[in-house]
């Protein structure tokens, strides 16, 4: 599975999934394989819990304070960015998505992973991230 680092796709680790995270929440459902997601069950569940990145449940809510914490870590770490959402999400402004690839770019000891279901947007996009 391709990551993204300083411009250059490498092989994602499976340790993707225990490392540290950049992350809004909210999705919207676009096809049968998002009825069961993940990500929604579990943010209802961090709700329960008085998160306070899920206060509002599944709602879109874009957390500004977590795009510039990688740029504190001095050692290097493995980030699955949005891990409980979509970074293309049609609702996440196309601002919020380029300052975040900026930091990964000034971050090259730093490994991110992005997954997206909307590969159109990220297309769209592409020519305008860092």
């Amino acid at each position: 599975m391709p990551c993204w680092k300083a411009g250059k796709h490498f092989k994602a680790t499976t340790a993707m999934a225990t490392s540290p995270k950049i992350q809004w929440t909210d999705c919207t459902k676009i096809n049968a394989d998002c009825k069961n997601c993940f990500a929604e069950r579990m943010a209802k569940r961090l709700q329960a819990t008085s998160n306070q990145n899920y206060i509002d449940g599944f709602n879109l809510a874009m957390h500004e304070r977590l795009i510039e914490l990688p740029l504190r870590w001095k050692k290097p770490r493995s980030v699955f960015v949005s891990s409980m959402s979509d970074m293309f999400h049609e609702e996440l402004p196309s601002d919020f998505i380029r300052r975040v690839f900026d930091v990964m770019g000034r971050v090259p000891q730093h490994w991110f992973q992005v997954l997206t279901k909307r590969s159109q947007r990220l297309l769209e996009l592409n020519v305008a991230l860092p």
